[in-house]
């Protein structure tokens, strides 16, 4: 799994309307001479002839007063030039309060964005990328809200984001991608309220500590080939997320951070950190509103972390878990969407699913090299599936036909070929 994006420009869209209509003169009513009746007119009244009417522009009667604000535009700044003269023009209009709709910098030469220092909140995106040679964010400290998306991508020698350090909300997410050089996100330490955050491709990336004032993420919390970090402090404030990923973090060796996490709305992804030995971080977690993956964790020996677990909505799924010997964490679950334990080379048992009542969809058990027995799904009452036992070496068919026996009633098909004698 890969991910990748660019953003491309904002357009501004203004449009106005003034009432119009006839107007009728009253019947009986003397006209005084010299008096025009106003013709029928549709268009905006725009008295200072900026090309911005009135109830657009926020100064009807200054033809400078409109460039930038709230009902004003957005910016595409592209060479340093304009950068440093961006608060120049900006300061100068007599109605600005500090706000521009969206603001691009893409794909230049800048190095810095000092003269930015004017800005105090951006209404929609902010967009950072494909610039080379940018090394500070800094002109940013008068920054405190972002309404739409945050996205800095592609900037190679960007070290650190410590210009973001008054911002306190992100309406959309928080997007670091591509940051070859980032070190650490202590820039964000004072931000309270954010959509999502998005961390990919971030390989010198140490600590995530910047995000500790954050207690809740609406959407995605997604941290992806980050190869340096060892650990996800920075979240131990969370207690609850749209959606949790944590994928090939190679360094990733726990995720204790978390031990305030109760709930995932959506799906949780901990798959491919080559390091994770535990996941005793999700102690509290207690239900997935999506689905569960726990994949690939080449070091990972158990999954006890897991052990308030009751319910997973949607697919739970424990696949190339080479090191994994058995699934006690799950001891708490009483339903699933479905379930699949595939290519777990140790595995050799089922039991931390004897809680397990309910499977939504399909149950599967595949290449399961060392498992001996599945008496663990014996007390299922219900499923709306198919049953799936196969090329399970070590596993007799007297004990799959005793399953089967067992539960088998419960599902649309059985499979069971291709398993031990």
């Amino acid at each position: 799994m890969r991910f990748d994006f660019r953003v491309y420009g904002v357009a501004l869209f203004l449009s106005a309307c003034s009432p119009s209509g006839d107007t009728d003169v009253p019947e009986d009513t003397d006209v005084p001479e010299d008096t025009d009746v106003p013709e029928d007119t549709d268009v905006p009244l725009d008295a200072d002839g900026d090309g911005y009417p009135e109830g657009v522009d926020c100064d009807d009667t200054n033809p400078a007063a409109f460039v930038w604000g709230p009902s004003g535009g957005s910016a595409e700044l592209n060479t340093q030039a304009q950068v440093d003269a961006f608060c120049d023009d900006f300061v100068g209009v007599s109605c600005s309060t500090g706000t521009v709709n969206d603001l691009d910098i893409q794909n230049t030469l800048i190095s810095n964005v000092d003269g930015l220092s004017c800005i105090t909140a951006v209404a929609g995106d902010l967009i950072v990328t494909d610039n080379d040679d940018l090394t500070s964010l800094d002109g940013f400290a008068a920054l405190t809200s972002v309404g739409g998306d945050l996205v800095v991508a592609h900037n190679p020698t960007l070290s650190n984001v410590d210009g973001f350090a008054s911002l306190t909300s992100v309406g959309g997410g928080v997007w670091l991608q591509y940051l070859d050089a980032l070190i650490h996100v202590d820039g964000f330490s004072s931000l309270t309220s954010v959509g999502a955050i998005v961390m990919m491709d971030t390989g010198a990336l140490t600590n995530v500590d910047g995000f500790s004032a954050l207690t809740s993420v609406e959407h995605n919390v997604y941290v992806q080939d980050s190869d340096a970090l060892t650990n996800v402090d920075g979240f131990s404030g969370l207690a609850s997320v749209g959606g949790l990923v944590l994928y090939d973090n190679d360094a990733l060796t726990n995720v204790d951070a978390f031990s305030a996490l109760t709930s995932v709305q959506g799906d949780m992804w901990v798959e491919y950190n080559d390091a994770l030995t535990n996941v005793d971080g999700f102690t509290a977690l207690t239900s997935v509103g999506g689905s569960l993956w726990v994949d690939g964790n080449d070091a990972l020996t158990n999954v006890d972390g897991f052990s308030a677990l009751t319910s997973v909505g949607g697919q739970m799924t424990i696949y190339s878990s080479y090191a994994l010997t058995n699934v006690d964490g799950f001891s708490a679950l009483t339903s699933v969407g479905s379930l699949t334990l595939y290519d777990n080379y140790v595995l050799t048992n089922v039991d931390g699913f004897s809680a397990l009542t309910s499977v939504g969809g399909d149950l599967i058990v595949d290449y399961n090299h060392a498992l001996t027995n599945v008496d663990g799904f014996s007390g299922l009452t219900s499923a709306n599936g198919d049953l799936r036992i196969t090329d399970n070496p070590a596993l007799s068919s007297s004990d799959v036909a005793a399953l089967v026996e067992a539960i088998g009633d419960l599902f649309n098909a059985v499979f069971t070929d291709g398993d031990g004698a």
